[in-house]
């Protein structure tokens, strides 16, 4: 098979994995807060978010339930797509791909909670992964991945994320918009927007 060709399949079908994976994460929590009888309190959704620093796409689910009438406890993850970057070395330019993904627990006080709209605060942990490759067709004949050991690795690391939210309610579902920063993890600005779903 031609390695570009090869290359496109092998990626689509990580990036399909992972959606599916991201569909059972909703659907799980789903079925775990709502057997514990917390139907009123539960809330689901499904967002898109933006990182600042990578200026890359990722896809989120997200899962919160109500603790007070001013607190959410959450937890959401979000999967960055590939995305090609380079650098130069041995005076050549090098492409190379990275994807990121990471985990978020968060607490969410709730500083307007009204019918119409609701303004959060937010508080809570990350854990951030980070995945980079070269591909040997991409590179000069006699320069292998071997001789870039540093962008074929995976990286990891536990962030503290602080931002805010805010949502507005239409019946059963909100739409909701949420910037954060993480100092360490993936230490940058990344800004969510999406909708959850009430059960």
């Amino acid at each position: 098979m031609i390695p570009v060709l090869a290359d496109i399949k092998r990626r689509f079908r990580i990036e399909l994995s992972t959606i599916l994976l991201l569909i059972l994460f909703v659907f799980s929590g789903m079925n775990s807060l709502v057997a514990q009888n917390l139907q009123e309190d539960v809330y689901l959704g499904l967002g898109v978010a933006f990182a600042e620093e990578t200026e890359v796409l990722g896809i989120q689910g997200n899962v919160a339930f109500a603790v007070r009438d001013d607190a959410r406890v959450a937890a959401d993850f979000t999967h960055f797509f590939w995305h090609d970057r380079e650098f130069t070395a041995f005076g050549i330019d090098v492409p190379f791909r990275e994807k990121n993904w990471e985990i978020n627990f968060n607490g969410h006080y709730l500083i307007i909670n009204s019918e119409n709209a609701v303004i959060y605060g937010l508080i809570g942990l990350q854990y951030f992964k980070q995945e980079s490759e070269i591909y040997a067709s991409d590179l000069p004949a006699g320069i292998t991945p071997a001789d870039f050991p540093q962008f074929v690795s995976s990286d990891s690391g536990i962030g503290a994320n602080v931002g805010g939210g805010l949502e507005f309610i239409l019946n059963a579902f909100g739409i909701f918009i949420e910037p954060k920063y993480t100092l360490g993890g993936s230490e940058q600005f990344s800004i969510t927007s999406g909708f959850r779903a009430r059960f």
